[in-house]
């Protein structure tokens, strides 16, 4: 993992906001969409879990996406958890 700390702004563009907005954590939080204590006990390390209406949004973009794409010719598949 990259130490956060040593991020460094490269460039910014347009006025800031002011004033208080809730967070998307605080979003989320209030909808119940995120697990980050199951997720980082499981990967140990700064992921989450999506869940309710966030898993289905994300499960619904992806479906989307793959009938966009198919309607173009491309080709589905899945492959297996695991390989040698």
């Amino acid at each position: 993992m990259g130490d956060e700390s040593k991020n460094k702004v490269v460039e910014e563009s347009g006025d800031r906001k002011i004033g208080t907005f809730e967070s998307h954590i605080d979003i989320a939080a209030r909808f119940d969409l995120l697990d980050f204590s199951n997720a980082s006990k499981i990967t140990g390390s700064k992921f989450v879990f999506l869940k309710n209406e966030a898993a289905l949004l994300e499960m619904a973009l992806i479906n989307w996406s793959l009938q966009k794409v198919a309607s173009k010719g491309f080709t589905p598949f899945t492959t297996p958890d695991i390989s040698r």
